[in-house]
């Protein structure tokens, strides 16, 4: 099972498997132990390059032969697989059939392959009928894990919305939303007020005709939802009519300006993400308006802005043709852009910044990274280096690790404890055991951050059906943290069962830029293992935290540490 999971993480990192390594996984594709048969059916399905999308390809066959494994992850990885290969073909039928399979987590696989490039447009529309019916049990799905394949296949199937089944069925699913919206409160609410955004979203690229410059998407889900949350809905449905006619340009255009001209920053930053794709087709103007935009919003306050203009401006530039000049309409943003990559003192954000830099070639930028490379903190001086590097030049690590500035924790308190840590959200209880001598630094924070009353009342601000929940940001952008970053301390194979379904890991944004942010696994991650920390695992509240949307709230957090009883003595091998 190791050596498969290997295998699996190689075809992760884009190292193809040669012919001896598929068919010793082949052989084992239906071994009785379920493990082996987990690990080696995921190292088919994460295989690199996928060779051999035929229906009747060896390692194909062997994974379509698992579609009905007793076992619903394996069903899962073996689907979501499948997908990634584009090798439904004759076998979409099983697919079709997987639907009413009553694991969730199998279902979301399901939906993403049928709606990928491998699914045929007779399925989809057969998925879209299946999305009403689930709309028809809105009030009873929106506080199940079942409501997530829903979600996911709203999000997933709107590219494909003007296909006349899909219109008529997403009208549908939009009209049982806004009755569930009137008749829910709580966690219910919330989950119908995310399918009525989700599907007036994908319904507006069905008719460009009578788009109505996004009120119905702004106005989509009641109080449920977040009006940074409808503007990257609504981003993201101009940005698919794009190419219809005319009229589009200016359509794509208006929408940008209303979403960068608001107060919230967050609906800014969904306006920003529309200025690359648009770009070609605005007119002079706007290019001259939109360039000025960029640089404001490099010179924001929000990260959640500053990295969406520095993306959308790392975009641009990266498109100019070598040897060509950039447009002057980008010269006040990239000014922007190297003054504060080298300025910039929060770790994660100057860490983006000064990427940004390196992938862009900005020449100007070689200062602002040599002056990263020196600075205290151990996740800018990194950055620093490899923007420096990116730019042709070399700057030498420390020939000792930089010891950083330690966080305010005292790892002595967690040291030879067991630690359990509750946190209550409006769905349930979620119980934890984190475990210090695995990540004892990581471990003291979140005691720490809990006896504080941190977390009371954030929410969950990150849901990936059948991988993870995250939550623990203050600002529930993605960005936030408690004003320090904690030392990294990845798991290895010696480290327990790794990140299998319910472990409990520190989210980051690169070696040692952990904080507050935390996950749980809703499914099992081997990927995860050996780069990102994992504190302990959830014993209670599986089934809540696979219930959880974005936005439900942490009512409460507490935390209970006790002496770990002595270790037993082990015999002398």
């Amino acid at each position: 099972a190791s050596a498969a999971l290997a295998l699996g993480r190689l075809g992760r990192r884009r190292i193809p498997l040669d012919d001896a390594a598929r068919a010793a996984l082949r052989a084992r594709a239906a071994d009785p132990e379920r493990d082996v048969r987990y690990a080696v059916l995921y190292a088919l399905a994460r295989e690199h390059g996928f060779p051999g999308r035929r229906v009747d390809d060896p390692d194909v066959v062997a994974l379509t032969s698992r579609m009905v494994d007793p076992d619903p992850e394996i069903r899962a990885t073996v689907i979501a697989g499948l997908g990634r290969r584009q090798a439904l073909g004759d076998a979409e039928l099983l697919f079709v059939a997987a639907l009413d399979d009553r694991d969730p987590r199998v279902v979301v696989e399901v939906v993403r392959a049928l709606c990928g490039d491998g699914g045929s447009d007779d399925a989809r529309d057969v998925l879209a009928q299946r999305l009403l019916l689930w709309a028809n049990a809105l009030t009873q799905l929106g506080d199940t894990a079942a409501f997530h394949p829903l979600l996911e296949g709203l999000r997933l199937i709107a590219p494909f919305a003007r296909r006349p089944a899909i219109a008529t069925a997403l009208d549908g699913v939009v009209r049982e939303a806004a009755r569930a919206l009137a008749s829910s409160d709580g966690p219910a609410g919330r989950a119908a007020g995310r399918v009525h955004c989700h599907a007036t979203a994908a319904l507006e690229r069905a008719r460009p005709s009578g788009f109505d410059g996004g009120a119905r998407v702004m106005a989509c889900g009641g109080s449920q939802v977040a009006r940074a949350e409808r503007a990257a809905l609504l981003a993201e449905a101009s940005l698919g009519m794009r190419d219809d006619g005319a009229d589009a340009a200016a359509r794509v255009a208006d929408v940008a300006r209303a979403l960068l001209g608001s107060a919230e920053a967050g609906v800014r930053a969904a306006g920003l993400t529309m200025v690359a794709p648009a770009w070609s087709s605005l007119a002079d103007a706007d290019r001259g308006l939109f360039g000025e935009t960029l640089a404001q919003a490099i010179a924001a306050t929000a990260p959640l802005e500053v990295s969406a203009a520095a993306d959308a401006l790392g975009a641009l530039l990266r498109a100019v043709p070598p040897g060509q000049t950039p447009p002057a309409t980008l010269d006040r943003a990239t000014h922007a852009l190297v003054g504060r990559a080298g300025a910039e003192e929060d770790p994660e954000l100057a860490a983006a910044l000064q990427g940004v830099v390196g992938e862009a070639q900005l020449r100007a930028g070689a200062p602002a990274c040599r002056t990263a490379a020196g600075a205290p903190s151990v996740v800018r001086a990194r950055a620093g280096r490899a923007c420096a590097a990116a730019l042709g030049q070399t700057i030498e690590a420390p020939t000792t690790a930089a010891a950083g500035t330690p966080p305010p924790v005292d790892v002595d308190d967690v040291l030879g404890m067991q630690v359990r840590w509750t946190v209550v959200t409006d769905r349930g209880a979620l119980v934890m055991e984190l475990d210090p001598a695995l990540a004892p630094w990581n471990v003291a924070t979140l005691v720490t951050l809990t006896r504080r009353g941190f977390f009371d009342g954030l929410t969950v601000h990150r849901v990936v059906p059948g991988f993870v929940i995250q939550t623990g940001d203050p600002t529930a952008t993605g960005w936030g943290g408690p004003g320090f970053t904690v030392p990294s301390e990845p798991s290895t194979l010696r480290d327990g069962a790794g990140f299998v379904t319910g472990a409990v890991g520190i989210a980051d944004a690169g070696k040692d830029s952990g904080g507050s942010q935390w996950f749980v696994t809703t499914g099992p991650a081997p990927h995860l293992g050996g780069t990102y920390t994992q504190v302990g695992r959830l014993v209670e509240g599986l089934d809540v935290a696979s219930r959880l949307v974005v936005g439900d709230t942490l009512v409460r957090a507490t935390v209970e540490l006790t002496p770990a009883p002595p270790a037993s003595a082990s015999a002398s091998p």
